[in-house]
């Protein structure tokens, strides 16, 4: 029974409804009032209106943002790397490697396991779309876990979350293709498994199509690369044949190529936290380029031209593999890999400038390295110590036909060939004890070590006559042994609140250095270094990173030689036993902001570096050849760049946009005949990537621009103009057909040159099977048929304009298919 106060009233009206249900109206009088009863609904026909809920393609949880791979995928996408390319916040570099927020990650994951260590382009490139549920974000990821409270990290990681039906079973890519004119080939077999407890990739491609698949096995972020170089571990010609340097446009355009890459890797769990680690890469590459190269050299009273033709053949081998141990817990570390590489490299060439040259470089490397860290903690303190072991060999030898130089090297006669020798062998170690404690928000680490370097470098200039190779003259040859020690300490200050991150190290060295040319060239000296970090994390959105440091760096021993080398067939270059110092000095500011929600990402940072060497070439040309000698002079080199990027995802057309600007200015002393000068390049460069959705369609589009300045301190003469426009026009009017168009459109500006433009087009019909397993796709590309292309660069004083041959119009038909 309902009571209501009705001194006040004549009548009431009393409505029941609820939703689902028919409602019911009741009009009771005054003298009704203290009687009304309860009301029964009859069932209605009305239903809840429809409510439709938009989940956020990118949300964040503690300092992990992640990215839903369905909101973001489209029907022309077939690997991972389609997705991550186009997610606000995230670029891939045209050398491959992920950046977030303007930084490289330093680890990429798959479900939390780090298969690939560095060259993860090879599952970026390969992992099928559909695998994959979500694409997280390590923000500040400190990889080492007995670290993550003693060292701070200002990199993200990077982690594939695959979806339940890519887990536990061989998933993975296949393709066969054929084409022509002339006869083309494009295959890949690419298995993978992920499990909880054993993960692993083989891949196996070939083509002729000039697809540039070693890219995917390159090393991309290594940790240990003063290490690697101190080795001589990294590929190193220290001679060369001259070539064009690549264009911004696809390989496919003008690589013309044969080539084979293997790659297995495997990864095992030994327990929770341990694992072990097996990965083997074979490539075996034989690359044909036709290209032509013209260099102008500017100098206050003169202007230098050298125009060459070349015809170059490139017969690469690599064979490379790893073997990791790693056990990785909050209280203990462990990690101990062995590798080994082997490089067989054997490159020709037809050089014409003015007359043919015919050049050959056979060049092996081969280096075996050890390398480890083991850490502990205790309660607040920690203990460890690093290691790294390595030996290398690396001969190298130049012939060059007919001997040039008569003047120079064989009395005005002239003679078969000339060939410059080179041998360098390097035993490299390294040991690091590492000592910190915690003292609540401070933390301090000491790291003190010593590395030896050992290396005997041998070099003979010859020529051949009649067969028989003689030696030219004692003074073009090098016979160098030297050997460094090198006794160090490292002090760090790390001190960590909500809002403040600061790293302070302090790096003292004592550096020993000789070798035993004729002028006994030897160094003994103490220095000091310092580098310092400041983040201010003004909110969750919002942060500053002020980053000072400074580096005092001697090169290598091999580069102190005190007698001529034939570096290329027209550069001839003598140190003079200088032991070469660099002094770098660098401050950096950088801005980072992010709005999950509104799904937008914005970086920017400046930096100024000044360098300073003690070493000065002093260059005289002697018709084509550059004759460069060093000697003792202080040789500045300072930099300011700067540079700004925002990118947006826009929900309503499932779209994004991405801008892009640097600004970047370079000085650097150059000395031709006996003058010194200062050159000045200047860099205006504005990018844009666009993505945008038109009903069942999709356009990509992506730009860039740059103007260039080149010249004297006071006096930039030169002045270029590129722009470079790429449109990707995706149409999907039949679903199980969708056709893609490729329009590229380059236009090159230079100064006292006609304007020069080029047109590119590609055309792609794809055919989907009923079972979405596989795909039939026919290719048609330069459709326009352009036979020429051509690049601008700069460098100082130096203008270089590189012509290159290009693929003529060509079909192929592919099928593709998913595991």
């Amino acid at each position: 029974m309902i009571k209501l106060n009705h001194n006040n009233l004549d009548s009431v009206i009393i409505k029941y409804s609820l939703w689902g249900y028919k409602s019911k109206v009741f009009k009771k009088s005054k003298t009704e009032l203290n009687d009304i009863q309860s009301a029964t609904l009859e069932i209605g026909e009305d239903t809840l209106p429809e409510i439709k809920v938009k989940n956020n393609p990118i949300y964040k949880k503690g300092d992990t943002i992640n990215y839903s791979v369905k909101s973001f995928v489209k029907n022309q996408d077939q690997v991972i790397a389609d997705i991550i390319k186009r997610l606000p916040g995230i670029e891939i570099t045209e050398s491959g490697v992920i950046k977030y927020q303007g930084k490289q990650i330093n680890k990429y994951y798959i479900e939390g396991m780090n298969l690939l260590d560095d060259k993860y382009a090879l599952a970026n490139n390969n992992i099928p779309v559909n695998s994959v549920d979500q694409i997280q974000i390590l923000e500040n990821h400190q990889p080492i876990k007995a670290l993550d409270s003693f060292a701070i990290s200002n990199q993200a990681g990077l982690n594939i979350k695959l979806n339940d039906n890519a887990k536990n079973k061989i998933i993975g890519r296949g393709k066969i293709g054929v084409g022509g004119f002339p006869f083309m080939y494009e295959n890949e077999l690419v298995p993978m498994q992920f499990g909880s407890n054993h993960q692993s990739i083989v891949s196996y491609k070939n083509n002729n199509t000039g697809l540039n698949d070693e890219k995917e096995l390159d090393l991309l972020n290594s940790n240990n690369v003063i290490n690697y170089i101190k080795g001589n571990i990294l590929k190193n010609p220290i001679l060369s044949i001259p070539t064009a340097n690549l264009p911004l446009t696809s390989n496919q355009r003008f690589l013309f190529n044969n080539l084979h890459t293997l790659s297995i890797n495997n990864l095992k769990k030994i327990s929770t936290d341990s694992e072990l680690k097996f990965n083997l890469d074979l490539i075996k590459n034989l690359k044909n380029q036709n290209s032509g190269t013209n260099i102008t050299n500017f100098f206050p009273s003169d202007t230098i031209r050298i125009n060459e033709k070349q015809i170059t053949t490139k017969n690469e081998v690599l064979i490379r593999g790893s073997l990791n141990y790693l056990s990785n817990t909050k209280k203990r570390y462990y990690s101990n890999r062995l590798n080994f590489q082997a490089n067989i490299d054997k490159d020709e060439a037809s050089i014409i400038l003015k007359d043919k040259t015919d050049q050959e470089i056979l060049s092996r490397q081969f280096s075996i390295s050890n390398e480890g860290m083991f850490l502990k903690t205790n309660s607040n303190n920690l203990k460890g110590v690093s290691y790294f072991l390595s030996y290398s060999q690396m001969p190298q030898q130049l012939e060059i036909n007919p001997g040039k130089y008569n003047n120079l090297f064989n009395n005005n006669n002239p003679y078969k060939s000339l060939v410059q020798k080179v041998a360098l062998n390097t035993f490299f170690t390294n040991v690091t004890i590492t000592n910190a404690k915690k003292i609540n928000a401070f933390s301090f680490e000491n790291n003190f070590g010593i590395s030896l370097t050992t290396q005997s470098y041998q070099t003979e200039l010859l020529k051949r006559e009649l067969n028989l190779l003689t030696n030219i003259n004692d003074s073009l040859n090098n016979n160098l042994v030297g050997k460094e020690i090198n006794i160090y300490n490292y002090f760090k200050i790390n001190f960590i609140q909500k809002k403040i991150k600061i790293n302070f190290s302090i790096p003292v060295n004592y550096l020993f250095q000789n070798n035993n040319s004729e002028k006994e060239q030897s160094i003994n000296r103490l220095f000091f270094n310092y580098d310092m970090t400041m983040q201010h994390i003004m909110n969750s959105n919002f942060s500053m990173t002020l980053r000072l440091n400074s580096n005092d760096m001697y090169l290598p021993i091999y580069l102190s030689t005190e007698q001529y080398i034939l570096t290329d067939y027209r550069t001839l270059q003598n140190r003079n036993s200088i032991i070469s110092n660099l002094k770098q000095r660098k401050i950096t500011l950088s801005a980072n902001f992010k709005e999950v929600r509104k799904m937008l990402f914005i970086n920017s940072s400046i930096a100024f570096e000044n360098n300073i060497d003690n070493i000065l070439f002093n260059q005289n040309f002697a018709g084509s050849l550059v004759i460069r000698n060093a000697f003792y002079n202080l040789n500045p080199n300072t930099s300011t760049v700067f540079s700004s990027n925002i990118s947006k995802y826009i929900h309503s057309i499932n779209g994004s946009f991405a801008l892009g600007l640097v600004l970047q200015k370079k000085s650097s002393i150059q000395m031709i005949s006996n003058k010194q000068d200062e050159f000045n390049v200047k860099t205006v460069g504005f990018n844009s990537k666009i993505l945008t959705n038109i009903k069942s369609h999709s356009i990509e589009y992506t730009s860039q621009y740059q103007i260039l300045y080149s010249g004297l301190k006071n006096n930039l003469m030169n002045k270029t103009q590129i722009f470079n426009q790429t449109a990707a026009i995706h149409l999907n009017f039949i679903t199980d057909f969708p056709v893609k168009i490729i329009l590229e459109h380059s236009h090159i500006n230079q100064q006292s040159k006609a304007n020069r433009n080029f047109l590119f087009g590609d055309i792609a019909i794809r055919k989907k099977a009923v079972s979405k397993k596989m795909d039939l796709e026919l290719s048609l590309q330069n459709i326009f048929n352009v036979k020429e292309f051509e690049t601008v660069s700069y460098s100082a004083n130096t203008i270089t304009n590189n012509f290159f041959i290009l693929r003529p119009t060509q079909i192929l038909m592919k099928a593709q298919f998913t595991l």
